[in-house]
């Protein structure tokens, strides 16, 4: 078991299971099961207290992998939204914004705007805009 004070980054248990099918969809395309048991600390807004919480994820794998490789590709494809979910929310204020009609325009906005920000390579999107 893999442990870390960190809050973002969840104590985790993770297993590999090979996978065989006959069916012929699937056959040849997926080697491995990944299965990803994560305990988390859930902050009670009531009174401030924190919850232990228990979840269980299942992943598929087309190549070998080893249970720690799979374990920081897993890692490292969340950072990626949470990485974009906190630029958006916190530099585009896109959770304060209160557009009611077609919120969708402008949240494609936002987004596009962040894509041309870092195809520029902007390192401070907060201080590029």
């Amino acid at each position: 078991m893999l442990t870390s004070a960190h809050a973002m980054r969840p104590a985790i248990s993770k297993s590999l299971t090979p996978f065989e099918t006959s069916e012929k969809p699937w056959n040849g395309l997926i080697t491995r099961v990944i299965r990803v048991t994560r305990s988390i600390l859930i902050r009670r807004a009531k009174d401030g207290m924190s919850d232990r919480r228990r979840e269980t994820s299942f992943y598929v794998c087309s190549t070998d992998r080893t249970a720690e490789k799979a374990a920081d590709a897993i890692r490292s494809h969340r950072g990626v939204g949470n990485r974009n979910h906190y630029v958006r929310d916190v530099t585009m204020v896109e959770d304060a914004c209160r557009i009611r009609t077609n919120p969708g325009i402008f949240a494609r906005a936002r987004r596009s705007a962040l894509n041309i920000l870092r195809a520029n390579h902007e390192n401070n999107i907060a201080n590029a805009r």
